[in-house]
C-alpha cells in the first residue's frame, strides 16, 4: 500500500514591508553629499568663523580625494569665480539703473516738448481767435491766478483788465483761454469719474441683489417635514 505524502504549505508570498534600520538615516544626515557641502561653503562660507570654514574645507578634501594644495587652489578659484560674478552683478545694476534714469530723463524731456507745443498753438488760437465773456466768477478768478502766473513767468508787471494795452490785452485773453481749457478738462474728468462710479454701484447693487436671490432661493428650497398623526 503506497503512502500518501505529506501536504506542503506553499511559501509565503506576500509583500513585506522592509523598514531602513535608523543607523542608516542618521549616517545620511551625519554624513552630508559632497555636492551639498559645496553648496554650503559657496553661499555661506563668507559669514562663517575661520575654524568652521577649515573644517568644512577638510571635510571637503575627504570627500573629493584631493591634497590640501589641491583643495586650496580649487577654493582659491570658486572665490575668484564669485568675486567676477559679483562685480558683473554689480555692472549689470549699475547700467540698468544709467538705462532707467536716461529713458526718465527722455520721457521728460518728450512731456516738455509736448507741453511746449501745446501752449504755443494754444497762445496763436487765443491770438486770433476772440475770447467769449466769463459770466462765471469761478472763471474770472482761475483767469487772474493765470495771468498772475504767466507775467511772472515773463517777468512782466500784471495789466490791468480795465485799460490794457497791447501786450497786456494778448496776456489776458491767453489767460481768460486757459482758464476756459481749464474748465473744460475739469467738467470732462469729473464726468468720467461720476460715469465710473456710477457703474461700480450698480456692480455692487446687482451683487447684492443676487446674494439675497441666492438667499431666498435655500431657504424655500429647504424641506421641513412636519410628521402629523393621522385623524
Amino acid at each position: 500500500m503506497c503512502e500518501l505524502e505529506p501536504i506542503q504549505r506553499p511559501p509565503d508570498l506576500s509583500c513585506k514591508l522592509i523598514k531602513p534600520m535608523c543607523l542608516s538615516l542618521f549616517d545620511r544626515l551625519a554624513w552630508p553629499k559632497a555636492e551639498r557641502v559645496l553648496a554650503v561653503y559657496k553661499c555661506h562660507a563668507y559669514h562663517m568663523t575661520r575654524p568652521r570654514v577649515e573644517l568644512i574645507k577638510s571635510r571637503l578634501q575627504e570627500l573629493y580625494a584631493m591634497t590640501a594644495e589641491e583643495t586650496e587652489a580649487y577654493f582659491l578659484m570658486n572665490l575668484e569665480k564669485q568675486r567676477q560674478l559679483q562685480k558683473r552683478r554689480e555692472l549689470k545694476k549699475k547700467m540698468k539703473m544709467a538705462f532707467l534714469k536716461k529713458r526718465k530723463q527722455q520721457q521728460v524731456d518728450c512731456a516738455y516738448k509736448f507741453l511746449k507745443r501745446l501752449l504755443v498753438m494754444g497762445m496763436r488760437f487765443a491770438a486770433k481767435n476772440p475770447v467769449p465773456p466769463l459770466l462765471c466768477v469761478r472763471l474770472r478768478i482761475l483767469s487772474d491766478v493765470i495771468l498772475e502766473q504767466l507775467c511772472d513767468l515773463r517777468g512782466i508787471s500784471q495789466p490791468s483788465r480795465e485799460d490794457p494795452d497791447k501786450c497786456g490785452l494778448f496776456m489776458i485773453t491767453i489767460a481768460d483761454w486757459f482758464a476756459i481749457a481749464v474748465e473744460v478738462i475739469y467738467y470732462i474728468v469729473q464726468h468720467k469719474k461720476n460715469v465710473e462710479l456710477d457703474d461700480i454701484f450698480k456692480r455692487f447693487a446687482m451683487e447684492a441683489a443676487d446674494c439675497s436671490k441666492s438667499e431666498f432661493l435655500l431657504q424655500t428650497t429647504d424641506p421641513q417635514i412636519d410628521f402629523e398623526c393621522p385623524p
